[in-house]
C-alpha cells in the first residue's frame, strides 16, 4: 500500500515537471503537428521604375508644343505664299487697268482742248465729267499699285544718304499741274542744320508724294501747303501742313488703318481706297520712325513723320 502511494506521488511530480515515462505516455495523447510544405519562390520580374506624374505631364506638354509649332510654321508659310500670290495678282491687274485708262484720259484731254475740232458746251460738260471719273479711277488703281509694290518689296529696301531738298522738289514737281490749276502754293521751311536724310530714297519719295497729294485734295482753291523739316529729339522730323477743312476727331485715331476712308470734316467727299496713309505708316515704321497727325476742324491738318539720323 505504501509502495503504491509512493509511485502515485512520483508520477505526479513527473507530470508537474513535464516528463512522463514511455509506459505512462499511452494515457497522454498529443495532436500530431502538420508538416510544413516548402513554398516555391516566385520568379523575379524586372520592372522599370515609373516616372513621376509631373515628369510625364511635362513630357506630354513638350511634345504637344513641338507638334503645334511645326503645324503653325507650315500654316504661316502657306499663308505667306498665298499672300504673295495675291500681291502679284493686284500688281498685274492694276498695271493692266492703268495702261488703257491713261490712253482714254489723254484723248479726253485732247477733245477738251479742241485740238481735234470744236465742241459744244454740252459736249464739254460731258467730257469734264468723264475726265473727273477717269482721274478718280486712276487714283484708285495707283493706290493699288503702290500697295502691291510695297508689299512685294517690303524686305528689299536699300537705305542710303540723299539730299532732302532735292527729294522735296521732286515730290512737289509731280503735283505742279494740279497746284497751278487750283492756285495752291507750297511754302518750304527747312532748317539750316537739315541737308541730308538716310533711308530708302524711293520709299521716302513715295511717303512725301502721298502726303502732298492728300494735302492738295484737302485744300480749298487758292489754299496753301507748308512743308517743313527740322531736327527734333535726335531724329529728322518732316511735316506736311494744309489749310483745308480738317479731320473730324472720331477719324483721327483710325486714319492710318488699312482701307479706312476719311472725308472732310462734314463727312463728305471720300476719295481713294484708304490705302495711302496705311502705306505711309508702314514705310516710315520700316525705317524705324513714326508718323502722327494733328488736325483742327476748319483750320487744317498737319502730318509729321520722323526718320532716324
Amino acid at each position: 500500500m505504501r509502495g503504491r502511494l509512493r509511485a502515485v506521488k512520483a508520477r505526479r511530480a513527473l507530470l508537474r515537471c513535464g516528463m512522463t515515462s514511455r509506459s505512462d505516455d499511452r494515457s497522454i495523447r498529443t495532436r500530431p503537428s502538420a508538416k510544413k510544405t516548402p513554398q516555391r519562390a516566385s520568379p523575379r520580374v524586372k520592372t522599370t521604375p515609373k516616372k513621376p506624374r509631373k515628369a510625364r505631364t511635362e513630357l506630354a506638354l513638350a511634345e504637344a508644343e513641338r507638334r503645334l509649332t511645326v503645324e503653325l510654321r507650315a500654316e504661316i508659310e502657306r499663308l505667306r505664299a498665298q499672300d504673295e500670290r495675291k500681291d502679284n495678282f493686284l500688281a498685274n491687274v492694276s498695271h493692266e487697268l492703268r495702261s488703257p485708262l491713261v490712253t482714254m484720259l489723254g484723248y479726253n484731254d485732247l477733245l477738251l482742248t479742241e485740238k481735234l475740232g470744236p465742241i459744244s458746251d454740252r459736249q464739254r460738260q460731258c467730257l469734264q465729267i468723264s475726265r473727273s471719273s477717269g482721274k478718280r479711277l486712276k487714283q484708285f488703281i495707283e493706290e493699288l499699285m503702290d500697295f502691291s509694290r510695297f508689299e512685294l518689296t517690303r524686305t528689299q529696301m536699300r537705305p542710303s544718304r540723299f539730299s532732302l531738298r532735292e527729294l522735296i522738289a521732286h515730290a512737289a514737281e509731280g503735283l505742279t499741274p494740279r497746284l497751278l490749276e487750283r492756285r495752291i502754293s507750297i511754302r518750304q521751311r527747312i532748317g539750316r542744320n537739315v541737308s541730308e536724310a538716310v533711308g530708302d530714297r524711293g520709299r521716302i519719295l513715295q511717303v512725301l508724294a502721298n502726303l502732298l497729294s492728300n494735302a492738295e485734295r484737302a485744300c480749298r482753291d487758292g489754299g496753301r501747303i507748308t512743308l517743313s523739316a527740322e531736327v527734333r529729339a535726335g531724329a529728322l522730323a518732316i511735316s506736311v501742313q494744309d489749310d483745308g477743312s480738317g479731320i473730324a476727331p472720331e477719324h483721327v485715331e483710325r486714319i492710318f488703318d488699312r482701307l479706312y476712308q476719311v472725308g472732310d470734316a462734314k463727312g463728305t467727299s471720300k476719295q481713294g481706297l484708304g490705302l495711302g496713309l496705311n502705306i505711309v505708316k508702314s514705310i516710315v515704321e520700316a525705317h524705324g520712325g513714326g508718323v502722327t497727325v494733328q488736325s483742327v476742324v476748319g483750320k487744317g491738318s498737319t502730318f509729321t513723320f520722323t526718320l532716324p539720323l
